[in-house]
Parts: C-alpha cells; structure tokens; sequence
C-alpha cells in the first residue's frame, strides 16, 4: 500500500466479496453492508440478524438459507417451519409397548366400584374413581358424556397435576383447552422460552382455538384472544432477548425483537451491547423505521472516536468521527461539540473547523462577541467554545444559568441545552489561573 492511500482488505474472504461486488448492478448498498458486516463482526448471530433484516425489507422467502429455521425465526415462519419439522419427524413410524404390574387390593375394590357404576350410568362418578386411581386418560375419554363442562373442568384438573409436576403431557392438555396463557406460564417457568415463543404464535395464528376457554372461576385462562395473544407473544419475546442479552449475546437479543417486527428494541439491544457498527449498518439498510436509533449509534460511535483523541491524538479518529457525525441530519451542533472538544494545535483545529464547515478560530471570536452583544447566550457559548479562548464561554453560561434558576418559572429545558455545551470545555481550559476566580 501507498502512503496515505484507503486502506485495503486481504484474503480468500476479502477476494469473494470483491467478485460478488463486482457482479451487482443497481444500487444494492444493502448487500454490500450484509457482506462487509458479516466479514467484520465476529460469531455471534449476525448471519441471522441480517437473515430477519431481509425478511423485514420483503426478501423472498425462498432466498433463505438453508440453516434459517435453526435460529431466530421471524414470528410469521415460526408455525409454518415447525409444521415441516413435524411433517418430517411423522414420515418415521413408532410404537410404544407398556405392561403392566400387580396391583394391590385397594385398586382392584375401587376398579371394582367403578364398573358398578358405569353399568348403573354414574358416569361423573365412574371419571372421578378412575381419576383416584390415576387412570386419567380413560377418564377423559368418557368425561364427555357427563358434559363437555365437565370434560374441560377434568381437564384442567389434569393440566394442574402435571404442571405441578413439572411433567410435559401438559402441554395437550392446555392445547385441547384453549389454555395458552396457562402453557404458555410453563414454558417460561422452566426457561423454555423459545417453546413458549412458539405456542404465542401459534395462538396469534389462530392455530389454537381461543373459544376453547376455561370454565373454572379462576383460571388463568379468562379473557384470552388475538391482542392477548400478540402481547403474550411479545413479552416472550422481550424476555428470550433479555435472557441472550444477559449471557452477553446482544446480536440474539436483536434478532428477537426483529422477529415480532420490534425494531426500535432491536436497535436498542445493538446499542446496549456496544455493537455500534452492526446498529449502524443495520439501521441503514431499514431505513426510516430505524433512523433515529441509527443516528444515536453514530453519535455514539463518533464519541468513541472523540475519546481516543483526546487519549491519543490521531487525525484519522478525528476525521472519522466527523464523517461519522456528518452522516446525521441537522449535525451542526454535534459537529461544533467535536470541535470544541478536539484537542490540537491552531492549525489542526482550524482544519478541523473546515472540514466541518466552520468558521476559524479569529472568525469565532468575532462572532461571540458580535452574539454577545445582540443579546444571543447560547450562540455566543458556542462561538466562544470554538475559539482560540473557550474558557470565556464558562462565566457567560453560569451567568445565564444563574439567573434562570432564580426565577421561579425556570424549567429544565430552558437551561440544559447551555449545559449540554458547557460541558465540552476541554478539561486543561479550566485549569488556567483566570477560569480559577
């Protein structure tokens, strides 16, 4: 490489992107930022947040990869995914034998008592010997011909046993009832949120039938429907994400909120756990629906790169972080904030101020003084902050703010934009004897 020439990739990885590159035609910046991401971001889900980010932006499903459904699916692939699953699993046949032991003669008097009455038809009573002797299955099957109250409340009956016992044949159970909230509990009681995902979903499909509910005064069942459903479905989800994210797998965290089509908290999760680049990249690609996520990540990251300078200083972070801000629409302030905070000799500064479309140092002491005189504070902090003497905006802030705070209609917002500013006075400005009075 050349002296000052853009830096260049290199490697097998690096070639295939180049000839992929080269094979596009449009404006398909989309794909190149999918590329370059998954090259640069380390293992760790970003192949299947950029898999949701293409079903977001309307990709044909048939593009998918073949490894898609074993991660984090969009909700509308998850029943119709599992459904293959269990065409497939159904294309193996099983059998199952069971035998049976010696029972005691307590069991073989209540069998006894119990064919009396079914012979008599007592058929409620018939259900509950057979339910004290835990033949629950036989039970069920007659219990419809007491009534089909009486089959949901034995049930559920059922359904608490082995939730109790922590047992999956619960899950049928709360299936055939209509008892999602109920199965959905479950799952997430035992940490088997992806399991409780699907159920939610299935529920939200219709696939579950809502009108399948509980007779029982207090179960939890009451009240179910699509919008419970599709608030069951997003807690789940915002709590799968939690739970990738504390195990410190924010890329996860992102793709499930992607999957309910909860893209403000997708971002949020990218931002939280620190991967700015991929937040940026992804922001890009959804647009609108992301921008202003997008425009904090550039904020942050261009602060990233505003604290190495100040650490070590590098004109190549400092010309970063103002392309970086540069990308952020209405960025005047964000860019006057990098300058003010640069630390640097004249020249440096004043190319900095150029590159950022600002006046020099000598013009911005003009221009405080001239804002001063008008009356205009906060114009004048900020001239005064990207001037050869900053140190000169702190006593014409405190005064403002001084005099604002004695007022009995102040307001937070009347004061901190003046504070936001005063607070990228470099720290070695305030050390001078004259900002010491």
């Amino acid at each position: 490489m050349e002296p000052g020439a853009p830096p260049l990739l290199c490697g097998k990885v690096s070639r295939d992107i180049k000839q992929e590159v080269d094979k596009l035609t449009g404006n398909l910046r989309g794909k190149k930022l999918r590329w370059f991401s998954e090259c640069l971001s380390p293992p760790g889900g970003s192949k299947n947040l950029w898999d949701l980010v293409a079903v977001l932006k309307g990709q044909d499903d048939s593009l998918l990869p073949q490894n898609y459904c074993k991660g984090i699916m969009h909700m509308k692939h998850l029943v119709r995914f599992k459904t293959s699953k269990a065409q497939e699993l159904t294309t193996v046949k099983m059998s199952k034998f069971g035998g049976g032991i010696g029972a005691p003669s307590k069991e073989e008097r209540l069998k006894e008592a119990a064919e009396i009455h079914l012979r008599l038809g007592q058929i409620q009573r018939y259900c509950e010997l057979l339910v004290e002797l835990g033949e629950w299955d036989k039970a069920l099957s007659v219990a419809p011909g007491v009534s089909m109250k009486y089959w949901k409340k034995l049930m559920q009956r059922r359904a608490s046993q082995l939730i109790e016992e922590e047992n999956d044949d619960v899950i049928p159970y709360c299936i055939a009832t209509g008892d999602v909230k109920r199965l959905v509990h479950f799952f997430t009681s035992r940490g088997q949120l992806k399991e409780a995902l699907l159920v939610a979903q299935a529920a939200c499909e219709g696939n579950i039938q809502s009108d399948h509910v509980s007779v029982m005064t207090a179960s939890p069942t009451e009240g179910n429907n699509v919008e419970d459903y599709t608030e069951l479905l997003h807690r789940v989800s915002t709590e799968l994400a939690e739970w990738y994210f504390q195990d410190g797998r924010a890329v996860l965290a992102a793709c499930c909120h992607l999957a309910v089509d909860n893209i403000e908290l997708a971002m949020a999760n990218l931002i939280r756990g620190n991967e700015l680049e991929l937040a940026v990249c992804v922001g890009t690609v959804l647009g609108e629906s992301a921008a202003e996520a997008t425009q904090y990540a550039l904020e942050l990251l261009a602060r990233k790169c505003m604290t190495v300078t100040t650490c070590f200083p590098s004109l190549g972070y400092r010309d970063l972080a103002a392309d970086l801000l540069r990308m952020i629409p209405d960025n005047e302030l964000s860019l006057v904030k990098l300058c003010a905070f640069y630390p640097g000799c004249t020249a440096e500064i004043n190319d900095l101020h150029s590159k950022c479309n600002l006046p020099c140092l000598e013009e911005c002491v003009q221009m405080a003084e001239t804002c001063y005189a008008d009356g205009d504070i906060f114009q004048a902090v900020k001239y005064y902050l990207l001037s050869s003497e900053p140190e000169k905006a702190m006593p014409i802030g405190i005064s403002f703010v001084k005099e604002h705070i004695s007022s009995t209609e102040w307001t937070l917002d009347s004061i901190c934009p003046i504070l936001d500013l005063l607070s990228y006075i470099r720290t070695e400005r305030l050390v001078l004897h004259k900002c010491s009075e």
